[in-house]
């Protein structure tokens, strides 16, 4: 592939008088200043168009829905093979989750205060942090269906359609 070293566009003329006096200003030649500034100009779109991407892959619902999922098969998980505590299940499970190299410490200490301590909920940058829409199923869901160990768990999107209402079904199976 041929490397392109010009690039020919039109430019309003008083824009082409103020690109030149701002590379005089700045002490550089024209022609690096309009890569400086289209560089910079693309980075920030593409990290724009990222970030929005992420904050908007799943909503609140979806949260909401996931965590009552993975509170509900949890407890359920932890009665069938009869923990004496809920510590004790969730030291069973945290080894399937921590393995993947998207966790980190903090995460481990957020999904024991959901699990174990009180009423809190994923909020949706976390879920979207832990769980890309892609192809990737996130560190929770996968470490969740790996310690259930069942052949037929559940897909992301009917967890996040369903949420809890999911365990009845799956039961027999977990």
């Amino acid at each position: 592939m041929k490397k392109r070293t010009q690039l020919n566009i039109a430019i309003d003329e008083n824009l082409l008088k103020s690109l030149k006096f701002m590379a005089l200003s700045k002490n550089i030649k024209l022609n690096t200043l309009v890569k400086q500034i289209l560089s910079e100009r693309t980075n920030s779109e593409i990290s724009s168009e990222i970030s929005s991407e992420i904050s908007s892959c799943y909503s609140e619902k979806d949260a909401i829905n996931f965590t009552n999922f993975m509170k509900a098969l949890f407890e359920k998980k932890s009665q069938q093979l009869k923990y004496s505590t809920r510590e004790d299940a969730f030291k069973s499970l945290i080894p399937f989750i921590e393995v993947f190299d998207k966790w980190e410490n903090s995460n481990t200490k957020r999904l024991k205060s959901i699990l174990l301590e009180s009423g809190n909920f994923l909020n949706p940058e976390e879920l979207n942090k832990l769980c890309s829409i892609e192809e990737y199923e996130g560190p929770i869901y996968s470490g969740l269906r790996n310690w259930v160990g069942s052949s037929e768990f559940p897909s992301k999107k009917l967890i996040l359609d369903l949420g809890s209402s999911l365990i009845p079904i799956i039961e027999k199976n977990i």
